[in-house]
């Protein structure tokens, strides 16, 4: 078609000039040397008409052929380069197409981003007015706390000067009560020393009283004698004789003598009586200083004792100062101090020392508790019981035998006494009679209660009558005989229970019409195991257990009362239930804390001496009381009583007289009390 629009306007007639034809003869030359002239040779040579059409006509032919074939490659020069184009066009489209995909992808991102940027401006916004707020609160409690704070500064200068205040006050208190202590203890000292002195001068009297009154009986006799022979020689003999009138006046000097001695003994009867007054009152007064400085001392009390060390084991234990010991354990040192620290080379006598003025205490009417605690092994019950060597003997029996002894001296001077004692353990959270013998009770017979009188008495157990130390002696050994022992890695003889050695005591004097309760309560507590190093198992085990159970309870009760809680979980155990009274500032405490001074034992004895640092920090809550009644309103009364009385522990605990009589057995309650021997 292209072909022949070209054609058509060569169809048309056209006048072509010979210069014209000769261009278009040759084409291909005229493109390349349109500038060159023909040569002369080559020149056409002249045609007719008809010729003229012909070549016009041949000329026309090739002129199209050839049109046709610049035609044909320009048209390929231009699909060529359109297919290049296109090629080009196409690449430029794919990379048109990647990059508007990057660009929209980029775009939302970018849309991602703005969104973002303005969600963090609303967020920063928001911020920036909470800030604001809050920057605005924080300068009022900024002002507010500065205010509080001049405020305290304010009453923290006040404390200061309170603190400086109490502290002198503290001071000016601890001086007064040291002058105080120390001289109560000098006018302690110094009434021993009277007291002594009065009842040497009363035996002396009484011995020159007893002189006299033989004397005075053997004058009378010689009176009585003389007045006979006196009247047999008036008989006999005339009232003129000279012998007679010598005889006379030998008898008058006798009987004036006579009465002299009659006065000297009356003056001595009364100094003596005089003296027994000022004994009397000099006890009383020495009574009272004595609880003044036990009060002074505190209510619970921590004494240390450390066991001689085993052979061929190394030492944990130093003594740096008086009262103070310090312990290695796992590369730290810990230091303690007690009240008193019994080294190894303390004797039994210089324990009991210690504590002879709480046994005291419970002549006085107080009840003290005396308990030993500490590690399996430690040496807890040597300390309370002891061996049988004098020497070697523990708190228990020298308490009662410095308790027999003073009953005797107090007897002396008006005082009637009436000792019951009674020995039961805990074993397995249940109470076991060892002076009970053969026969048991169930666990429902015993029933702990507490009263004003006596503190603490457990129903249905056997209480003995004691007045020597013979009888003591064989109670102890019975039950000695009884008592649960057992044998584990640890110690060959190891307590598997709580042991309770109570004394109750019961003073009359009908002269100053008074009457005493005391209560001495002697605590062995089984000691506390690791089950690793006991290796305890079967029975052992179960006693480990209860045995642990019942120490973690006492525990509580002291970790309850550091902390001043109003609920003090004294019912979790027998044993602190059993101890309530005395644990409660009721009574006089004592904690005698052993150790054992062995490297091996150092982790054991830490906790030992961690638990007994927060006792001596405890505040029991109370003030120990006396119990003393003025029986003088209630003598009246007391002659229509029968032998009953609701004032002996005997009232709840089945009674048994020392020489192994039993007088109540059954579960039931029995009123007997026992009668004081002068």
């Amino acid at each position: 078609m292209a072909q022949g629009a070209l054609l058509a306007p060569l169809g048309r007639p056209m006048a072509l000039s010979m210069p014209m034809l000769s261009t278009f003869s040759s084409p291909r030359r005229d493109r390349n040397s349109l500038h060159e002239a023909p040569p002369e040779a080559s020149r056409p040579k002249p045609i007719g008409k008809a010729g003229h059409a012909a070549v016009a006509e041949a000329i026309l032919r090739e002129i199209d052929a050839r049109l046709v074939e610049d035609l044909r490659a320009s048209v390929d020069v231009r699909r060529n380069g359109m297919v290049q184009q296109e090629t080009d066009l196409r690449a430029e489209l794919a990379r048109t197409t990647s990059r508007a995909r990057e660009l929209e992808q980029k775009n939302s991102e970018l849309v991602l981003v703005l969104q973002a940027t303005k969600l963090e401006r609303d967020h920063a916004r928001n911020a920036v007015m909470q800030f604001s707020r809050g920057l605005v609160e924080a300068k009022q409690q900024a002002d507010r706390e500065r205010k509080e704070h001049s405020a305290c500064q304010q009453k923290t200068h006040d404390l200061h000067q309170e603190l400086l205040a109490v502290d002198a006050e503290r001071k000016r208190l601890t001086d007064t009560v040291a002058e105080y202590q120390a001289a109560l203890t000098s006018q302690s000292t110094a009434l021993r020393q009277v007291t002594s002195q009065l009842e040497t001068e009363r035996e002396q009297l009484g011995e020159l009283m007893t002189t006299k009154s033989k004397e005075l009986e053997r004058l009378a006799e010689e009176k009585c004698a003389l007045q006979v022979e006196c009247r047999s020689f008036q008989e006999h003999s005339g009232t003129d004789n000279q012998e007679q009138l010598r005889t006379i006046a030998s008898l008058e000097a006798m009987v004036d003598k006579l009465s002299r001695h009659q006065g000297d003994t009356a003056h001595l009867q009364f100094k003596v009586q005089s003296l027994e007054k000022e004994l009397v009152s000099a006890e009383l007064s020495r009574r009272e200083l004595h609880n003044s400085i036990q009060e002074l001392k505190g209510n619970i009390r921590v004494c240390c004792r450390v066991r001689p060390a085993l052979e061929n084991n190394e030492y944990a234990l130093q003594f740096p100062g008086p009262n103070r010991l310090l312990l290695s354990q796992g590369g730290e040192s810990f230091g303690f101090g007690f009240d008193i620290i019994f080294g190894e080379a303390t004797t039994q006598a210089e324990v009991f020392n210690e504590v002879d003025g709480l046994v005291q205490s419970a002549l006085d009417g107080y009840k003290v508790c005396i308990f030993a605690y500490g590690q399996t092994g430690s040496g807890k019950t040597h300390t309370m019981l002891g061996g049988e060597d004098p020497e070697r003997l523990g708190l228990i029996p020298r308490s009662l035998r410095k308790i027999l002894q003073a009953s005797q001296t107090m007897r002396a001077n008006g005082w009637t006494w009436c000792l019951q004692a009674s020995f039961i353990e805990i074993y397995n959270e249940g109470f076991r009679d060892l002076l009970r013998g053969g026969d048991t009770v169930g666990p429902a017979g015993h029933v702990i209660m507490h009263d004003d009188t006596w503190g603490t008495v457990v129903t249905n157990v056997t209480c003995v009558e004691v007045n020597s130390m013979e009888e003591i002696g064989a109670l102890m050994a019975k039950a000695k005989k009884q008592q649960v022992v057992g044998f584990t890695d640890m110690n060959e003889v190891s307590s598997r229970s709580h042991s309770v050695f109570v004394m109750y005591l019961r003073g009359n004097n009908r002269e100053l019409g008074t009457e005493l309760h005391g209560a001495l309560h002697l605590v062995d507590l089984a000691g506390s195991e690791r089950l690793a190093k006991s290796g305890s198992t079967g029975d052992r085990l179960k006693e480990t257990q209860n045995i642990n159970r019942s120490l973690s309870s006492l525990a509580d009760v002291f970790a309850a009362k550091a902390e001043g809680r109003a609920h003090v979980p004294f019912r979790n155990s027998k044993l602190t239930h059993l101890m309530e009274p005395c644990l409660s500032g009721q009574g006089k405490t004592l904690m005698l804390v052993h150790v054992g001074p062995e490297a091996n034992n150092a982790h054991e004895t830490l906790c030992t001496l961690r638990f007994a640092k927060q006792v001596s920090q405890c505040d029991t809550g109370g003030k120990p009381k006396r119990h003393m009644k003025n029986v003088a309103a209630k003598a009246q009364s007391a002659s229509t009583h029968s032998e009953t009385s609701p004032g002996s522990p005997s009232c709840r605990l089945g009674r048994r007289s020392s020489r192994g009589t039993s007088r109540s057995r059954s579960a039931s309650v029995t009123r007997a009390t026992c009668k004081s021997s002068s």
